[in-house]
C-alpha cells in the first residue's frame, strides 16, 4: 500500500513517519519501503532517526525517479530489456556530440546561432580565445547531463507548470520550459535535448538501433519517454 502524508513542516512529517515505521516494522528483514525525492532528504531522515532511536539498519529506501520508472515499466513486455538512461551515459553522449564535426569542419556546438554559441564559446575557450579547454568541456557535459536528468522529475518554482519536458521542448521550436529564462541559454539546451531525445532521428534512437543490430539485449529510455509511452489516446497515464 502507498501512503502519502502532506505537510509544511519537515520535522513534523519526519516524526509522523518514524512513529508509523515503528508501529509496522515488525520484521527487521522485511522493512517497509520509503520513497525519498533525493539522497539529501534520505540522509536527513536517517540522522533524525538515529538521534531519536539510535541505530538504524536495513531500512529499505528508494528514490522517486527510480520508483516512477519501475512503476511505469511494463515488466511483462517482450525483450529486449529496458533500462533507464543513466547520467554517466548521457554525459558521454553530450561530450561526443559537442566534439563531432559537420561537413564544414565545425564542431556541433559551433553550429548554434550566434547568441547561443557565444555563451558556450566564452565558457569553453582558453584565455587566448582560440583553443578549447578540454576540462571545461568535460565539466559542461557533466553539468548539462545533470540538468537534463533533473528536468525529468523536478518542478521547482522556476519551471512553468505545464506539460513535461518532452511535450514542451519536443513539439515546438520556441516553447519555454522556464519562467524568466535566458532565452539564448534555453534555446540551445532545447536544441541539444531534442537532438538527443526527441528528433525523429535522435541520438538515443541511433544508439538503441546499434544495440539491436549487435543483438544486445538492452534498450535505453528516459523517464519522460516512458511516461509518454504510457499515455492513452486521451493523454491519461495508463
Amino acid at each position: 500500500m502507498l501512503n502519502l502524508n502532506f505537510g509544511l513542516n519537515f520535522e513534523a512529517l519526519a516524526e509522523d513517519l518514524m512513529i508509523l515505521l515503528k508501529s509496522c516494522w515488525n520484521d527487521p528483514f522485511q522493512p517497509p519501503v520509503i520513497i525519498f525525492p533525493d539522497p539529501a532528504l534520505e540522509q536527513w531522515f536517517k540522522l533524525k532517526w538515529v538521534e531519536k532511536y539510535g541505530v538504524l539498519a536495513n531500512l529499505n529506501t528508494q528514490f522517486l525517479d527510480n520508483f516512477l520508472f519501475h512503476a511505469l515499466l511494463d515488466k511483462d513486455a517482450e525483450q529486449p530489456c529496458t533500462e533507464r538512461l543513466s547520467g554517466e551515459l548521457l554525459q558521454n553522449i553530450i561530450l561526443a556530440w559537442f566534439r563531432k564535426k559537420d561537413t564544414n569542419g565545425k564542431e556541433n556546438w559551433q553550429t548554434f546561432e550566434a547568441g547561443q554559441t557565444s555563451e558556450i564559446q566564452n565558457y569553453l575557450t582558453t584565455n587566448d580565445g582560440q583553443n578549447i579547454d578540454e576540462s571545461r568541456l568535460f565539466d559542461l557535459a557533466t553539468q548539462i547531463s545533470h540538468l537534463f536528468m533533473e528536468y525529468e522529475t523536478s518542478r521547482p518554482s522556476t519551471f512553468i507548470l505545464k506539460e513535461g519536458i518532452i511535450r514542451t521542448w519536443g513539439n515546438c521550436e520556441n516553447n519555454t520550459f522556464f519562467k524568466n529564462a535566458n532565452s539564448d541559454r534555453e534555446s540551445w539546451q532545447r536544441l541539444l535535448y531534442k537532438r538527443i531525445f526527441t528528433d525523429d532521428d535522435c541520438i538515443l534512437t541511433h544508439i538503441n538501433q546499434i544495440l539491436a543490430d549487435k543483438k544486445q539485449n538492452i534498450q535505453y529510455i528516459t523517464l519522460p519517454r516512458l511516461f509518454e509511452n504510457n499515455r492513452d489516446k486521451q493523454g491519461n497515464v495508463i
